[in-house]
């Protein structure tokens, strides 16, 4: 949180700095990544198989400080026999990581893990190969912290090359002391450098930002194709994405992942949609949470109550909006492990106070978005700390509820969440599909569906689907991949004859488990059917074809429909009885088809269906179910139309239109008539016949109008005239 960054900038600027480090047992190298980035999302291949899996990030803030103990204070408690390093002690580990592992963490963050020595060699937290085995023990993966001191600017707010130089060498050599440690999950650079002192300028912001690029770049120099990905630690976002603070994507090439200390209150709010607009590179909550101490009085840090109910409340709620992100969100990490006692401010009572840090007070910070309006930040730990009646061993962490919260909803990760969502049967459908009962009759033949959709955060692969009628398979067929699709929904079916009586009919989804789910349980469900024998004849519907079909149809299709299984028949007369007429081709279900040729032009047809169910009930109304269509009649060719006619000399005239559509062979005929010098327009005669869409008057007198219309003729009639056309030949 941002005071505990201010906490240890009092002290830390004291020191004089210089990096010690164990020779961890590394595991061999790669040439392929463990962990890697990809499509907002963080992917692992701990198997060493090639294939990765989706990693999200269940984590909590590991920095189990011992009580009596401040981070300034270079050595063991008085009369503890401890080593001085809480991160290389086996008991505090041991005590750990078997709470972590049962409360399904997959990860610790830690802070500091690179911390400084004091002159006599000792220190309180650095992380060392046994911190990594025994997260490895546990199945727990570490985002290793490397804590950079407030930084020193000059005059021109840059920061000094050989500030610069020290920066990038530690955290080279710390990421060459551990990069072949199968329990690393990625880099965390810094912890809140952004606000520095409660605020930077933007040229300092910016000598920050191209400062933490370089950091990335010589980490992924040192472990080569294999890297890790890197994180730098913001508080809150705003400093985030902008050219002034050189925090764009396209300024930051080398950094992976932004992490960002989040305090809201009981929700993140709009926080998602605000960063999706800063940036294209995932974002890991590295703090989010709330303290267990419900003060009363702003004025009075020390009124108030312990109240975990209202932290587990706010947490869960927090990490459910967390895994609710889809893409581009990697998980978060709960602020924090256990309650650390040495965080009053140091103006209180100094430095390695024994009244301090041996007491858990209340004091915080106020305004706050937390309940109470105030951060009391001894109290955020999942675990209350109490101390040993034996020094020697570690202090007694207790869980408190939001433990036990987050261990269930921590159980599985929510990468995919395939759900029916219903399942009923399809027509004919009878009674209450939506409950646990529904009707059909015996004999029937019914379509089973389930409607199911997947509403996790990842694709779910694919696999199969089964149904079952009385414990019996009907069906395991595949389903293919089903993509995340929130309110959206996928069928699937099977065909089932009802019987009569009552019926288990069951669904499961993933039957063959390809599936890694956040929640099985909707994955099953099961309906009771009950059939009952049939007494209601069929109803016959939707007759087709109808109306006027096309000139020129030979043969067409008889349909209809019926609301149950049944077996029709068809004749071109009304009264046949039913086993004299002509069975559809398919038939035997609800839809009924069958082809009919012989079609003629202008003729009306008329067909008369019955049908019967599988008790035998003939349709009743009508008893004749009436099919009754045309073909339509013969139809002349339509009027030529755009006609021109060119004098192309004294004696010529020549004459195009647009050809006319129609059935059949089509011939155009020409007529012909003189005007006089008055304009009047003597007697139209046939002047021409032809099958083109153009034709030359020939053998006319010079000077001479004309005027022409042509008619389309064929074996259905003669055309509507075209327009008329006038045109005078040369002189």
């Amino acid at each position: 949180m941002k005071n505990v960054k201010s906490v240890f900038s009092c002290w830390m600027a004291l020191l004089l700095l210089s990096v010690i480090f164990y020779s961890p047992e590394v595991h061999a190298a790669t040439a392929t990544p463990l962990v890697k980035v990809k499509d907002g999302t963080l992917w692992v291949d701990y198997t060493r198989t090639g294939v990765y899996q989706p990693y999200l990030i269940k984590a909590v803030g590991y920095s189990p400080m011992p009580i009596g103990r401040h981070p300034s204070d270079w050595g063991a408690p008085a009369g503890s026999s401890r080593s001085n390093n809480i991160y290389d002690d086996q008991a505090i580990l041991t005590r750990d990581f078997t709470l972590l592992k049962q409360m399904n963490a997959n990860t610790i963050r830690i802070w500091k893990g690179n911390n400084t020595t004091a002159s006599n060699g000792r220190y309180p937290n650095k992380i060392t190969t046994r911190t990594l085995d025994m997260a490895l023990q546990n199945n727990i993966r570490v985002i290793a912290g490397f804590y950079v001191d407030p930084l020193s600017f000059n005059a021109n707010n840059t920061i000094s090359s050989t500030q610069r130089a020290d920066l990038i060498a530690r955290f080279t050599s710390y990421v060459n002391a551990f990069k072949n440690h199968q329990a690393i999950l990625f880099w965390a650079i810094g912890n809140e450098n952004n606000y520095q002192s409660n605020g930077m300028s933007a040229a300092q912001l910016s000598a920050w930002y191209a400062l933490v690029n370089d950091m990335a770049k010589a980490a992924h120099t040192a472990e080569g194709a294999a890297f890790h990905p890197v994180a730098v630690v913001n508080g809150e976002i705003g400093t985030i994405g902008a050219s002034a603070y050189g925090s764009t994507d396209a300024k930051l090439p080398y950094l992976d992942i932004w992490g960002a200390n989040i305090y809201r209150g009981v929700s993140f709010g709009t926080l998602f949609s605000e960063y999706s607009a800063k940036s294209r590179k995932p974002l890991w909550i590295s703090e989010f949470g709330i303290d267990a101490w419900a003060g009363t009085n702003p004025g009075n840090f020390d009124l108030g109550r312990e109240d975990e109910n209202t932290q587990s409340l706010w947490d869960g709620l927090l990490w459910d909006e967390i895994a609710r992100q889809s893409t581009g969100v990697l998980g978060g990490s709960l602020m924090e492990y256990s309650d650390e006692w040495w965080k009053p401010y140091e103006w209180l009572c100094g430095n390695n106070s024994d009244v301090c840090n041996s007491t858990q007070n209340h004091y915080g910070e106020y305004p706050f978005a937390s309940p109470d309006n105030i951060a009391n930040e001894e109290w955020y730990g999942v675990m209350a700390i109490k101390y040993n009646p034996n020094p020697q061993n570690p202090d007694i962490v207790t869980p408190r509820k939001v433990y036990n919260n987050l261990r269930i909803k921590w159980e599985s990760d929510p990468w995919a969440d395939l759900g029916v969502t219903q399942f009923y049967p399809g027509a004919p459908a009878k009674g209450d599909i939506s409950g646990t009962r529904f009707t059909a009759n015996a004999g029937e033949k019914i379509n089973l569906v389930v409607s199911y959709g997947n509403h996790g955060r990842l694709t779910a692969p694919a696999s199969k689907i089964s149904f079952y009628a009385d414990g019996v398979l009907l069906s395991a067929t595949s389903i293919a991949a089903t993509p995340v699709n929130g309110a959206g929904s996928t069928t699937s079916s099977v065909a089932w004859v009802a019987k009569e009586g009552t019926h288990d009919l069951k669904v499961v989804l993933d039957t063959d488990n390809q599936v890694p789910e956040s929640n099985k349980a909707d994955n099953t469900v099961i309906k009771t059917i009950t059939v009952t024998a049939d007494l209601v004849p069929p109803t016959i519907a939707n007759g087709a074809p109808a109306g006027q079909l096309p000139y020129g149809t030979k043969s067409a299709t008889l349909i209809v429909t019926t609301d149950e299984d049944a077996t029709c028949k068809y004749s071109t007369k009304a009264g046949v009885v039913y086993k004299s007429m002509t069975a559809f081709k398919s038939t035997g279900t609800r839809a009924h088809s069958s082809p009919i040729t012989g079609l003629t032009n202008g003729v009306t047809k008329q067909y008369y269906v019955k049908c019967q169910d599988k008790s035998a009930h003939l349709n009743v109304t009508p008893s004749d179910y009436l099919i009754q269509f045309s073909v339509a009649p013969p139809q002349p060719p339509t009027a030529p139309a755009n006609v021109n006619a060119v004098a192309t000399d004294k004696t010529h005239v020549s004459l195009s239109w647009d050809l006319s559509t129609g059935p059949g062979t089509i011939t155009y005929k020409i007529y012909r008539a003189t005007v006089s010098s008055t304009g009047k327009v003597g007697a139209f005669t046939l002047v021409g016949l032809t099958p083109q869409n153009q034709w030359l008057n020939s053998g006319l007198k010079k000077a001479t109008t004309y005027q022409y219309y042509i008619v389309a003729t064929s074996a259905q009639g003669l055309s509507p005239a075209s327009g008329k056309v006038q045109v005078t030949t040369a002189s």
